[in-house]
């Protein structure tokens, strides 16, 4: 179990190909389940080729034992933070899943050459990883708040450091630490309005009998399931904001429709096409307002009038992230920037975007970028300013420089202890079975495994 970090930020990158592989390997079956909840032979040969990367001398038997080990701790995360009413809302895995499609479409040289690799649209991919990462993001979450509150002291970095061997110090090239405060485009009331109305239509116009269908790909504005009529396939409670979810659980008979819900994304109508336990698959047509120049204007000046006052004292850039900013992602990191390439906030520099890197120019430490256009990961326009949170010249690591990264690696150890021994206080009460096949692995002396 002590290799879950490691598939867990294996998975944050490569997460995608596990949905889209599985229905390419031959023979798929069960390997085992976890309180009811299955763990595929596809998922364990998919992980197992992931762990490869860092393990290329471990045995393709010794992979896959490492795998289904990281595959039942995560459904034991998955399975508690359901018990404990954790909740991972829609906004979040969509940021997630648009983060993901942008790093695989860099790998493969393009969007079109990932569709052809894959056999799929851009919308059925995200279909196929979207309830992947939803339970990932859940697992996370609920590592979150098993390890809330663990830290570390500055003796016990130092001596995590002088414990690493000389020979083993690594070398770190130029990079820099960003954050950022982002201001979207938002509508007026009229044309919040406007929206509504449409949306009410085509509500009518589909008690009239018309094709739910064709009314999703003509109309809606959701970029993620407009192509496909609307699926958004199979949900479970805490997957979406809550005006939806309420809407769509509360629909009884396949192929209802609900009333016009509004969202902060907009108005939907949701039709129910199966219910299967606690999951329900769905389908809607989002009804966006149309947004002006003058929107875009007006974030400008929001985002313009912020940044004054983070530069004149009013309020710290902290605050302003947490009071303004409209992007979760880093929003949830106190404005800091993910690396999708190595999952931490550090940055080389030919890593920065062009445009971020420009306005870096002539800032120091500690220092703000002008307001600058972005997009979100819907498409929205917007504005944001960039606080440059630290720079280093390239160098032999050592602890005076960067304190940080030893700090961050020695409280992952001490929250993976902690992630231990929770796990040992829950596993008697979670039944778990492994077929024979996998029952010899070393690992499995860590489960409570019935027959």
């Amino acid at each position: 179990m002590n290799s879950s970090r490691l598939f867990i930020a294996v998975l944050t990158i490569l997460l995608g190909h596990v949905s889209v592989v599985r229905s390419q390997v031959l023979g798929d079956g069960i390997v085992g389940h976890v309180e009811g909840e299955i763990v595929l032979m596809s998922d364990v040969q998919i992980a197992s080729f992931q762990l490869q990367e860092a393990y290329p001398d471990q045995s393709k038997a010794d992979l896959e034992c490492m795998a289904l080990d990281n595959l039942l701790m995560q459904k034991i995360f998955v399975i508690q933070a359901e018990r404990d009413s954790i909740y991972v809302s829609d906004e979040e895995v969509d940021q997630e899943l648009d983060g993901r499609i942008a790093y695989f479409e860099e790998m493969f040289g393009g969007l079109e050459n990932l569709e052809s690799y894959y056999g799929k649209t851009i919308t059925e991919l995200k279909a196929d990883f979207r309830e992947d990462i939803f339970d990932q993001l859940l697992s996370s979450r609920m590592e979150g708040n098993i390890t809330a509150g663990i830290s570390v002291s500055p003796s016990e970095v130092r001596s995590f450091y002088q414990a690493i061997p000389q020979d083993s110090i690594p070398f770190f090239n130029a990079e820099v630490e960003l954050a950022e405060v982002v201001l979207y485009e938002k509508p007026t009331d009229d044309q919040n309005q406007v929206a509504r109305s449409t949306a009410e239509e085509l509500s009518a116009r589909l008690q009239d009998g018309e094709d739910f269908e064709f009314l999703a790909l003509v109309y809606s504005c959701d970029p993620g399931s407009s192509k496909i009529g609307g699926d958004l396939g199979f949900i479970r409670r805490g997957q979406m904001v809550s005006a939806f979810e309420s809407a769509a659980f509360r629909l009884k008979n396949p192929m209802e429709i609900s009333p016009v819900v509004e969202t902060e994304f907009g108005f939907h109508i949701i039709q129910l096409l199966e219910r299967q336990g606690e999951r329900i698959h769905v389908r809607h047509i989002l009804i966006c307002p149309e947004m002006t120049d003058e929107n875009l204007n007006t974030a400008r000046r929001e985002a313009d009038r912020i940044r004054d006052k983070v530069l004149d004292g009013a309020i710290t850039f902290e605050e302003a992230v947490e009071e303004y900013s409209m992007d979760m992602s880093s929003k949830n990191q106190g404005g800091l920037l993910q690396n999708q390439n190595t999952g931490n906030s550090f940055f080389e520099m030919d890593e920065v975007e062009g445009v971020i890197a420009v306005r870096l120019d002539d800032v120091e430490v500690g220092g703000y970028s002008q307001v600058i256009p972005t997009q979100g990961y819907r498409g929205e326009r917007g504005y944001r300013f960039i606080r440059l949170v630290s720079e280093t010249e390239a160098h032999q690591a050592n602890i005076e420089q960067d304190y940080s990264k030893f700090k961050a690696v020695c409280l992952e150890q001490k929250k993976q202890k902690a992630l231990y021994d929770w796990m040992n206080t829950v596993i008697p009460s979670i039944y778990i079975d492994v077929v024979s096949d996998y029952q010899t692995c070393p690992q499995m002396k860590n489960w409570k495994v019935y027959e």
